[in-house]
């Protein structure tokens, strides 16, 4: 059996281990999309990209009859020698390419680009984050609500959030565990539907959550 290296996820550096999420959710979505068989854990995944000239490597680390392949760390393959490839090379390769066979907008290739490395961003942050402060959480609940550090496995830009501002990632973001209040609205009870596992309505659930929210007569609080 071939000696499997660290896996590029664990990195100490939390730039590089965001990179390597980054660009294996992206190689995973690609190869299912464009049927590429993938060889054993162990073997080398050889994807060409003619549009762009360029051929690159990639270790398997997994083989997942599912479709959930883990991967090592990506080289371009020349000739004359084999260099390392970084995640913005690999995405750019890999977006050109779906981009030229599909005849799809040039821009559309920029955007997805711009998404790949924006979520490569976020994931670097929510995981320097979560190494400084550890696993703790104020509940269960709440760890698991806040536990999906790096996004869906098959998208290839499953943490990018390019409209955001700082403040508010740092609000609203689960990975970073933000916290803010809720704004409640006052609903007419006419307009409100639900179902409870304990025995009480939504109304009532909703006026216990509320406490101190005071609506008008009549109308039921909705976060």
């Amino acid at each position: 059996m071939k000696r499997m290296d660290a896996d590029p996820i664990d990195h100490a550096d939390p730039g590089r281990a965001g990179a390597a999420a980054a660009m294996e959710t992206l190689l995973r979505a690609y190869v299912r999309e464009t049927a590429t068989p993938v060889p054993d854990a162990g073997e080398q995944l050889v994807l060409t990209f003619p549009a762009s000239g360029v051929t690159v490597g990639i270790r398997v680390r997994h083989r997942s009859a599912t479709g959930w392949h883990r991967f090592g760390e990506p080289s371009v393959l020349t000739p004359e020698a084999v260099r390392p490839a970084d995640a913005a090379l690999v995405a750019a390769a890999a977006i050109r390419e779906t981009v030229v066979v599909r005849r799809l907008p040039a821009h559309l290739g920029s955007d997805a680009v711009a998404r790949v490395l924006d979520s490569a961003r976020r994931t670097a942050a929510h995981l320097a984050r979560r190494r400084a402060e550890g696993d703790a959480g104020m509940t269960p609940f709440l760890d698991a609500e806040r536990a999906l550090l790096l996004g869906h496995p098959f998208h290839p830009a499953p943490k990018s959030r390019e409209e955001a501002s700082v403040a508010e990632l740092d609000d609203y973001s689960p990975e970073l565990r933000g916290r803010f209040r809720l704004h409640w609205f006052a609903a007419a009870p006419s307009v409100v539907a639900g179902e409870s596992a304990d025995g009480r309505t939504p109304a009532e659930l909703c006026r216990h959550l509320a406490a101190g929210v005071e609506p008008p007569p009549g109308m039921v609080p909705l976060p």
